[in-house]
């Protein structure tokens, strides 16, 4: 994946009771070729953020006040 321009981001509420995805076009991209990728062949994709040493998955900032942002997302596929 690239460092085109994005935003995609899973995030915890205060509460910890509610998951939050955030995106805009480019984000959304990403996220169906990772699910495209599912679809196929693969048993899990990680998606990362920068600073725990993923490719430019996941963005850096927290999009919601008081939420927590989650550094490392990973689908698995059964």
């Amino acid at each position: 994946m690239t460092t085109d321009s994005f935003l995609l981001s899973f995030e915890i509420s205060k509460d910890g009771n509610e998951l939050d995805i955030h995106c805009d076009d480019n984000g959304l991209e990403k996220l169906l070729s990772l699910l495209s990728l599912l679809k196929g062949k693969a048993q899990h994709e990680h998606l990362m953020t920068p600073s725990w040493g993923g490719g430019y998955e996941l963005s850096e900032e927290p999009q919601s006040e008081g939420s927590q942002l989650l550094h490392k997302v990973t689908i698995h596929k059964w």
